[in-house]
């Protein structure tokens, strides 16, 4: 297990400059400074943040660097990053020396009394020789710049910073503007730059990983600053030469993000799967298996199965064993690989990480036709990733190996033939990362067959030696491909939303899944188990129990489909109104093509 990252936030800046009457007060400076502060000093989880917090400290410059030495020097045997974070007014003294105001700096002493950005940086060098991320919320008054002939000091900052920090390993993110109005517009709460970096902190960024690079932090800051400000706010920029292998330090995974959540398994089938009785946990594998082949969300895809694997593992049943690693078989997901880490079980904090997605170019193909399929393989840890091999089920590779820095992706495309059933191919990814630690990952995609229309038999023709001999007649024809899209999708939306300890609306979810196995077993989509006509005789009586019937129905011989299906609509209302989640019914055919029972 990687060990846990150490890092340092260094605070600096002022709300307040007694010794230069020209710069007011803000109170924007320092709110920014204490919620950023308080934000790093508040995370949870493995990592550690060592903050020390110099704002608005009256130290002077020789005093205020002793304090800088004393801090990096205690952790710096520990730390893995330091964050340098400046709040308030920038400005360049007469050699061009660009330096940062402090509260003790003095009007006509900035030489003496103003914290160079050099002398920063030499103290940084000194005791702290690894990843540094500078970021600055500046503002400037605009005879500081004429000197420059510019009204925009961002390019002059980044060269300034950039020329003075080492250029291995320092990554910069500064926002600057020429006027305090620019800085915090309408008299808000933070300056625009610090509110926006907060927003982004507290509420992270959707769809990426479970942790964020300086790089993914500033584009989202511009983009919010731009949506909200548009031509008057003030866009940072994002400044990280490369390192010695290739990965800009501002692409390293540093700050955790808000917005990551692992998928859940919904509480119906958490309370299905914890049933005292086998049968019942029996039933909660066969929804899980009907679930998946119909198609779900990946998110839940992967919890899914990796909750069928736990069953076909660690069930105190041999039944339920052995029924989840039939649904795993039919699903072609398989048993865990040895040492693998199922998907969505990973520690947020691993340095290396791969993820993986395996689609089709087409969801729905006719028979034995070829299948295009598309792997991305994505390096979503904090180091480069090397050696990484991508296998079928079968260990064929699909491609040779290659490496992948943080962020990167990969594609692969590979062909497979289908004869007229559908199913999945499964995917796993293995490499790498620098200090040999191995990382893993696997995918599962799906691909259906269109079955062809049925073709109604010709009679042969008639021999002249015998008689001839009628064509033998179907009972019915052949049941449709049911297509319940809009019964599904309602179905999984009450399955995510009701909760674990809610039986009612639990038992109505089961009938409502048990109807429709039914309603296939009596149209002939299904085959008939042996003690079916038991099994639908007992869910008819539930279902009139459970909905109060006026009148309960009583069936001489098993319940026809158009009868199945009028109860399905009956347990549908029910749920609706426990709910407010409509489960349609419409989509079941309502004169069947044939009826099992005239078999039974």
């Amino acid at each position: 297990m990687t060990e846990s990252p150490v890092h340092l936030v260094l605070i600096l800046g002022a709300g307040e400059f007694p010794g230069l009457p020209k710069l007011g007060r803000s109170e924007a400076f320092r709110n920014s400074a204490e919620d950023i502060a308080a934000y790093f000093s508040g995370q949870p989880g493995r990592g550690v943040y060592h903050v020390k917090n110099l704002f608005d400290s009256e130290e002077c410059v020789a005093e205020l660097g002793y304090a800088i030495g004393d801090f990096l020097k205690e952790h710096e045997a520990t730390a893995t990053d330091l964050i340098i974070y400046y709040i308030g007014h920038g400005g360049f003294l007469s050699q061009r020396d660009y330096y940062l105001t402090l509260r003790s700096t003095r009007a006509e002493f900035e030489e003496l009394g103003g914290l160079r950005v050099s002398a920063l940086a030499q103290v940084v060098k000194r005791y702290f020789g690894k990843r540094v991320y500078v970021i600055l919320d500046c503002c400037f008054a605009g005879e500081a710049l004429r000197e420059f002939q510019t009204d925009d000091p961002g390019d002059l900052i980044e060269t300034k910073v950039s020329a003075v920090f080492p250029s291995s390993g320092t990554a910069l993110l500064a926002a600057s503007s020429k006027d305090d109005v620019a800085l915090s517009p309408n008299g808000s709460r933070y300056t625009m730059f610090s509110g926006a970096v907060l927003k982004v902190l507290r509420c992270g960024i959707e769809k990426k990983g479970p942790l964020l690079s300086l790089e993914m932090v500033g584009e989202r800051v511009r983009q919010l600053i731009a949506d909200q400000h548009g031509g008057s706010g003030t866009l940072p920029e994002v400044h990280s030469p490369k390192q010695e292998d290739g990965q800009p330090v501002s692409r390293y995974k540093l700050f955790r993000n808000a917005a990551y959540a692992e998928a859940a398994l919904p509480d119906y089938y958490v309370a299905l799967m914890r049933q005292q009785l086998p049968k019942g946990r029996i039933a909660g594998v066969e929804q899980l298996e009907a679930e998946l082949l119909a198609g779900t969300e990946d998110g839940l895809e992967a919890v899914a199965v990796a909750e069928l694997r736990r069953v076909a593992e660690a069930d105190d049943s041999n039944r339920v064993r052995e029924r989840a690693k039939q649904a795993l078989t039919a699903l072609g997901v398989g048993e865990s690989p040895a040492g693998e880490v199922p998907s969505g079980q990973r520690d947020p904090e691993v340095v290396g990480s791969l993820a993986v997605v395996v689609k089709p170019h087409k969801g729905r193909v006719a028979p034995h036709t070829e299948v295009i399929w598309t792997v991305a393989v994505t390096n979503d840890g904090q180091e480069p990733v090397e050696v990484i091999e991508v296998t079928d089920a079968s260990g064929t590779q699909l491609c040779g190996p290659f490496a992948l820095v943080p962020d990167e992706e990969r594609q692969i495309e590979f062909r497979n033939h289908y004869g007229d059933r559908g199913g999945k191919v499964t995917i796993a990814v293995r490499g790498k990362t620098s200090n040999s630690a191995l990382v893993s990952a696997t995918a599962t995609g799906r691909v259906r067959v269109r079955q062809p229309k049925p073709v109604s038999a010709k009679p042969k023709p008639e021999s002249p030696k015998t008689k001839p001999v009628p064509p033998k007649t179907k009972s019915a024809s052949t049941p449709e491909v049911l297509d319940l899209t809009r019964f599904r999708a309602g179905l999984r939306e009450v399955k995510q939303t009701a909760e674990l300890g809610d039986a009612a609306v639990n038992r109505l979810i089961r009938l409502i899944s048990e109807g429709e196995r039914h309603f296939r077993i009596a149209t002939g989509r299904t085959a008939v188990p042996a003690d079916w006509p038991r099994r639908v005789a007992d869910w008819g009586a539930e279902v009139a129990t459970e909905c109060s019937f006026e009148v309960i129905p009583v069936h001489r011989g098993l319940p026809s489909p158009g009868e199945i299906v009028e109860y399905l609509g009956r347990v549908a209302a029910e749920v609706a109104a426990a709910t407010d989640v409509c489960i349609p019914t419409d989509e079941f055919p309502t004169a069947p093509a044939r009826s099992v029972n005239d078999a039974l």
